[in-house]
């Protein structure tokens, strides 16, 4: 009888590429926790279960023994050598769990570490022993798959391991080719296959099988694994978003916080473990603007929830047409004017200088007088108000009452005037001849715009066309007497 052990043994690196993308790990087993293969399928014409003269088996049993198998040439006894302990890259070495194939013999004679009963083409015949991959794994979004694992394998070049792999869930299987086999190593070793194949792949399982064929070589132990890892570089996937945001965007991954527009860059996992690089064509729908303005008296912000009276550098905000705020900063000045008046006698004189002017009547529905647009104006009886316009601002006075309609009588008698109101030229009618008067006029202010003496006349003629309002006239006889009255010149 032939016999051979077979231990765990793990990966060699094939072809491993360097690339600049993180390196992730897609898969692992390591039959601590567990078992994610399926043991002794009838994959790619394997025998199925454990009625063969080998299967497979996990456990961690590492001691050997001996025994006796009967064949069809009679009893002969054997001995299987204790199983090489595993190396520090194994998980829970030196006797961790591993998947190994077991004779079935050795199971008899209480044998349990890895052996096999070698086919001699006579009694004991040859078989085929697979282990798959219960489950799929993707490897979707990863380049340069690497599949490692830790083997052994002794016996004869017609007793060896096989790699397999499955695109379909197990469905078919395609064997990794590679030179030599899985055989005539009797020490665990590391193996690391890489094809392209192996890349990108939704549904991918990977299997083992043990072939033993005519052998005649007792060389121990068996086809051994343990230590399975599946890793590759991720591929980064790419996008473009372009997002609206008011003042503020806070990144995919949540690691940035972006005020202005631009593009920028995140970087976020994706399903596959693998990075997913975004490119943000960010928009930031917050706005600012400085706006300058010039008001009367006061201004009303934008928004209409603030009044300012006086020049001066202020803040608003307001929602624009995305929804958001813009900041509007408002350089301001506020011009204004003096709208009162001062009142001499019959005369209104606005208080605001330089400016342009035009009196109304209260009393007819702030009706324009016409003519009347300086700065003062010499009323006779009713309400008078002046629209100042100046600094690019019109406002109006109020109305105040002009009466002189209680005018000293007692003068009246003394000396008349005609017509009055003038458009500038009257008469003094002294009544009878006099020898000697003078006449001084005063404006609304007292200044004297007139002064003139005559002698021996009872009526006299005043030319003051140049001149516009309410005036006093003054007439002092040669005795010393003074007599007044007023005229209104239109």
């Amino acid at each position: 009888m032939k016999k051979i052990l077979l231990i765990p043994s793990l990966l060699v690196v094939i072809g491993l590429n360097s690339e600049l993308y993180a390196q992730t790990v897609v898969y692992t087993e390591n039959f601590e926790a567990g078992n994610s293969f399926t043991l002794n399928t009838a994959d790619v014409s394997s025998t199925s279960g454990t009625s063969g003269n080998n299967y497979w088996v996990v456990n961690n049993v590492f001691t050997g023994g001996s025994g006796t198998v009967n064949t069809c040439l009679g009893p002969f006894g054997f001995t299987v050598p204790g199983t090489p302990t595993q190396p520090a890259g194994i998980q829970n070495n030196p006797t961790s769990n591993y998947m190994h194939i077991l004779s079935g013999a050795a199971v008899g004679n209480g044998i349990l570490n890895a052996s096999f009963m070698a086919a001699d083409g006579f009694c004991t015949f040859n078989e085929y022993n697979f282990a798959a991959m219960s489950n799929d794994i993707s490897t979707v979004g990863h380049d340069s798959i690497d599949f490692s694992f830790y083997w052994m394998c002794t016996g004869g070049a017609q007793s060896y391991g096989e790699l397999y792999y499955s695109l379909n869930s197990g469905t078919s299987w395609t064997k990794v080719n590679v030179t030599p086999q899985y055989n005539l190593n009797g020490t665990w070793t590391q193996a690391n296959v890489s094809i392209p194949e192996f890349a990108q792949q939704a549904n991918i399982r990977f299997g083992f099988r043990f072939v033993n064929e005519v052998t005649f070589s007792t060389s121990e132990p068996s086809f051994s694994v343990d230590e399975i890892s599946v890793t590759g570089y991720c591929l980064p996937s790419t996008s473009t978003i372009t997002p609206v945001a008011c003042s503020s965007y806070l990144s995919p991954s949540g690691n940035y916080t972006y005020t202005t527009t631009g593009v920028y860059y995140d970087t976020i996992p994706a399903t596959s473990g693998c990075d997913s690089i975004i490119t943000i064509d960010l928009t930031i729908e917050e706005t600012f603007a400085t706006i300058t303005e010039t008001a009367c008296f006061e201004y009303t912000s934008p928004s209409g929830l603030y009044t300012w009276t006086s020049t001066g550098s202020y803040q608003d905000t307001i929602t624009n047409t995305a929804g958001c705020d813009s900041i509007l900063t408002i350089d301001l000045t506020i011009n204004s004017l003096d709208n009162t008046v001062s009142v001499t006698g019959g005369t209104i004189t606005a208080n605001e200088s330089a400016a342009v002017y035009q009196w109304l009547d209260c009393d007819n529905a702030y009706a324009q007088i016409s003519g009347e647009t300086n700065v003062s104006f010499s009323a006779i009886t009713g309400n008078f108000a002046v629209e100042i316009t100046a600094n690019g601002c019109t406002d109006t006075s109020a109305c105040t009452a002009i009466d002189i309609s209680g005018l000293s009588e007692e003068y009246e008698h003394n000396f008349k005037m005609y017509p009055n109101p003038t458009n500038g030229v009257f008469t003094i009618d002294l009544g009878s001849i006099s020898k000697k008067f003078d006449v001084v006029i005063y404006n609304a202010l007292g200044e004297v715009v007139y002064k003139e003496s005559f002698n021996n006349v009872d009526k006299s003629v005043i030319d003051l066309s140049a001149y516009l309002g309410l005036f006093v006239v003054e007439l002092i006889d040669e005795s010393g007497t003074i007599n007044r009255n007023r005229i209104i010149i239109k």
